[in-house]
């Protein structure tokens, strides 16, 4: 997962940058670990106006495929709460810590804008990738993911596909893929932009 999501940030952010003239920071340009509290704090750090960050999925099913997009909030079904669980196990919080994520979820005034640049970003994105491939689109989802804990911008989390599906990990392996999603997304947040 690291090495794909790299890659695909890598070149998100030169299209961003290149196509819609915005600085873009990365948490990270080589192989090393970035807590997801470190994460936050390099976005707020640099004044980030939006925070969008890259995954790749996995499930003990391996029929499960696809792509699909999440912002904060209380989850919507179980199989959000189970990418949300599997996103938050790197963290160290405790079950105490549970009660600050919801009150954070609960004063969280970005939901909206989130949630729009979200199914913009998302929309475009599986377009620009059926394109070439078939991919199963699982749409935009509401989950509570850690990452997002302490910041104040719209934010959405993309799992560009499941590492544990064979036919996803295909195509993850696939510069081609890669530069479709990141095409996609761009496009996505070049809409989303331009309607705020």
């Amino acid at each position: 997962e690291k090495d794909i999501v790299l890659r695909l940030s890598q070149k998100l952010a030169a299209k961003i940058e290149k196509k819609l003239n915005l600085e873009v920071h990365l948490t990270r340009t080589d192989d090393r670990f970035i807590t997801l509290e470190r994460r936050t704090k390099i976005a707020k750090d640099k004044k980030a106006d939006l925070f969008i960050s890259l995954h790749v999925n996995a499930n003990d099913l391996t029929e499960v495929e696809g792509f699909e997009t999440y912002v904060l909030n209380f989850a919507t079904d179980r199989s959000a709460m189970a990418v949300a669980a599997r996103e938050n196990a790197e963290n160290d919080k405790s079950v105490s810590d549970l009660q600050d994520l919801l009150g954070i979820i609960a004063k969280n005034t970005k939901i909206a804008e989130s949630r729009a640049m979200a199914q913009t970003m998302h929309k475009s994105a599986v377009s620009k990738i059926n394109e070439k491939y078939k991919v199963r689109d699982l749409g935009v989802k509401e989950a509570p993911f850690w990452v997002w804990v302490g910041t104040d911008v719209p934010s959405i989390l993309v799992e560009i596909g499941f590492i544990t599906n064979e036919k996803d990990a295909a195509r993850l392996g696939q510069e081609a893929y890669l530069e479709a999603v990141a095409d996609g997304l761009v496009r996505g947040l070049e809409n989303y932009v331009k309607g705020f």
